[in-house]
């Protein structure tokens, strides 16, 4: 659906402070699921890519402070006016 790369952190117990925030363009799913399509659901999943992260493992952890945030944008053409 969508990637972003995550900075190198200092390690376990080293979290950003303050959190770090990601986004990741899912225009072309959310059009799809609007023509119908097959929709199986939404969810993070953690891939790492070692032409990126020098063989680091990313691990994802929440702030307890600071819930998971789904931010979703919707642009409308403005109608016509005669």
């Amino acid at each position: 659906m969508g990637s972003t790369i995550v900075a190198r952190g200092s390690g376990p117990g080293a979290p950003f402070v303050p959190p770090r925030r990601h986004e990741i363009d899912v225009t072309r799913m959310v059009r799809a699921w609007c023509r119908d399509e097959p929709f199986r659901g939404l969810a993070v999943r953690i891939v790492p890519n070692r032409g990126v992260d020098d063989g680091w493992t990313v691990r994802f952890t929440p702030a307890r402070e600071k819930p998971i945030e789904l931010e979703i944008t919707r642009y409308v053409e403005p109608a016509a006016t005669d």
